[in-house]
């Protein structure tokens, strides 16, 4: 036998299937910036390791620029302050979305127990 749920519980199951969809956004943006991180990461390590007299180059676009070695070293390391900041102000969003969801689910189960109740 079918049953229909109140307008408050549909709201709130919308609610929460928002919140798990914003969720999943904000996990895809934190793979992705730490992936930034790892590259930047890396072409800090490897400037770091040749010597000051080594040619380097960047890409602009799809065609690779020689530059000064001193320019790219400051755009990687302001790079890598930004990609850091962006990955905590990711964590503090995924932790809020992930308590969000936790008390929202409590809700509706709740919410349900007592439709459920209400039926029988």
């Amino acid at each position: 036998m079918s049953q229909k749920i109140s307008p408050q519980l549909q709201q709130h199951l919308k609610q929460l299937d928002d919140l798990q969809n914003t969720h999943s956004m904000v996990v895809a943006q934190h793979q992705n910036v730490e992936t930034q991180l790892l590259e930047v990461k890396s072409a800090i390590s490897e400037l770091e390791k040749s010597t000051d007299d080594v040619e380097v180059y960047k890409l602009a676009g799809t065609v690779l620029v020689r530059t000064e070695r001193q320019k790219v070293q400051e755009e990687l390391d302001e790079n890598k302050t930004l990609l850091e900041a962006r990955l905590r102000t990711l964590d503090k969003q995924n932790k809020r979305l992930q308590e969000e969801i936790g008390t929202l689910t409590g809700t509706v189960s709740q919410m349900l127990r007592r439709e459920q109740q209400r039926a029988s």
